[in-house]
């Protein structure tokens, strides 16, 4: 019963997991411990791969991990961005550029469940790429703070996450009107 009722949850356990990475990430970059920064960066990643992997191979995606796994994934890289700006390693008008967007995009997720009552959030390749650009934009600056990120790779991990945030605000503004279109008000 217990192991029945842990292995339901798995993947809302492993998104609560990443999501409490935040902290003992943003403290290793802080005292510039690397190596623990790396692995702490590592095992989230690990984790996002294996909660999506658990909750679609086995059938056991919920609302809960519809919310909680994205919203780990964007405390995770905007605390990481925004310590890494704190400390000088990136400019601090990305980190913002980039919480920005994901303020957007979760005000645009919750204007969506307030119309049509019901989450709104799967992933598109923009997303994902975005995500990815970031993740590795982070590992960069984990790995080497005192190397100098070429100005390109910065615009690259921007315009790919500037891109991904015009989707899903694209997305959802035809979600959004074609119900409030058809619920007659």
């Amino acid at each position: 019963m217990v192991f029945s009722s842990l292995w339901r949850n798995l993947p809302n356990i492993l998104s609560g997991f990443r999501l409490c990475l935040a902290i003992p990430l943003v403290l290793s970059i802080l005292y510039e411990e690397t190596v623990l920064a790396v692995w702490t960066l590592l095992v989230g990643a690990i984790s996002d791969w294996a909660d999506g992997f658990i909750a679609r191979r086995y059938s056991l995606q919920s609302a809960v991990g519809a919310w909680l796994d994205p919203l780990a994934d964007k405390v995770i890289l905007n605390s990481t961005f925004m310590t890494l700006a704190f400390r000088g390693i990136l400019p601090m008008w990305l980190a913002i550029m980039l919480l920005v967007r994901d303020l957007v995009i979760i005000a645009g997720a919750f204007a969506v469940y307030k119309v049509k009552r019901q989450i709104e959030g799967k992933a598109n390749i923009f997303g994902k790429l975005s995500t990815l650009f970031q993740f590795g934009l982070l590992i960069w600056c984990v790995v080497f703070p005192a190397v100098a990120i070429p100005f390109s790779v910065i615009v690259g991990v921007l315009a790919v996450t500037v891109l991904s945030g015009l989707h899903y605000v694209d997305t959802w503004s035809r979600w959004t009107f074609k119900a409030y279109r058809y619920s007659g008000k």
